[in-house]
């Protein structure tokens, strides 16, 4: 009985020898080259990057839903505005002037006031819309990020908007702007039977759906209140004297005078200016 219980003990220490040896070959087999692994590695890297893409495009979708979100409230205010004051627009000019929607001049220069002054936004003895919009940051896109010092220190610059310049004249600034832009209330034939109109009133808007009333600028276009398109009756070429912002990637909010606001691509590329975050004033010419 005692051999055959030692035998049996010989036998597993055996089993378990053999166990031990065929696990090791199994994980032999189980193992990777370098040049197995490489392939690996290279797929996981390009599924990482179209990741990073699509959650930076994310961002970008989201920052621009916010940007629209900006510009219809504004829009809305400017229908408000019109409403308590005999369907009138306020005007579109923002330096000095009365009865504008903004006051203001934006520069990069250091300690320029104006770049950061909320209260040219939201105060009523300077902005017209500021009875209707208390929140300063309605007025600035969330993918701008031009920035200005004061006092040593940086600031982001408080507006990112401008008005068409065809939309609420004040009669004073009609009368200036006749000989330059042939820009009334009535409707002019200019070069090559082009048809330049601007309005004072709200209710003279034909197909308000189509016709724009706010746009984000560039930030080395942005200056006054007013987005200047420059169509002159003769002489100089017609120009985009103010040019769109390429925020989201080629397209631009803009609001409509129904009070929807979108998001517009550009197909010329000339429109798509890159941001270098300088005054240099930019236009393109239009086609």
């Amino acid at each position: 009985m005692w051999r055959e219980g030692k035998d049996r003990v010989g036998d597993a220490d055996e089993i378990a020898v053999a166990r031990s040896q065929n696990i090791g070959r199994r994980g032999a087999k189980c193992g990777f080259t370098l040049l197995e692994l490489l392939p690996v590695i290279a797929v996981i890297a390009i599924l990482a990057s179209l990741l990073l893409a699509a959650i930076g495009g994310a961002k970008s979708f989201a920052k621009g839903g916010k940007c629209v979100s900006n510009l219809k409230q504004l829009q809305q205010a400017w229908l408000m505005y019109g409403d308590d004051h005999r369907r009138l627009a306020p005007n579109h000019d923002g330096v000095e002037e009365t009865n504008t929607w903004v006051r203001g001049w934006l520069s990069f220069d250091a300690d320029w006031q104006d770049s950061t002054n909320e209260q040219y936004l939201v105060d009523p003895k300077y902005a017209a819309l500021a009875e209707y919009v208390s929140e300063p940051k309605l007025y600035r896109c969330p993918s701008d990020n031009s920035r200005v010092t004061m006092g040593g220190t940086t600031h982001d610059r408080v507006r990112s908007y401008s008005m068409n310049q065809a939309m609420g004249l004040s009669e004073e600034g009609a009368k200036e702007r006749t000989d330059d832009y042939h820009l009334t209330t009535e409707v002019h034939v200019g070069e090559e039977g082009r048809r330049v109109e601007a309005y004072q009133r709200m209710g003279d808007i034909r197909s308000p759906s189509k016709r724009w009333v706010l746009i984000e600028e560039h930030p080395d276009s942005i200056n006054d209140g007013t987005f200047c398109l420059g169509l002159p009756q003769s002489g100089a070429s017609r120009m985009l004297w103010d040019v769109p912002a390429p925020y989201h990637g080629e397209s631009s909010a803009i609001a409509f005078a129904d009070g929807h606001a979108e998001l517009h691509s550009w197909k010329d590329n000339e429109t798509i200016a890159p941001i270098k975050h300088e005054q240099n004033l930019l236009s393109v010419p239009t086609k």
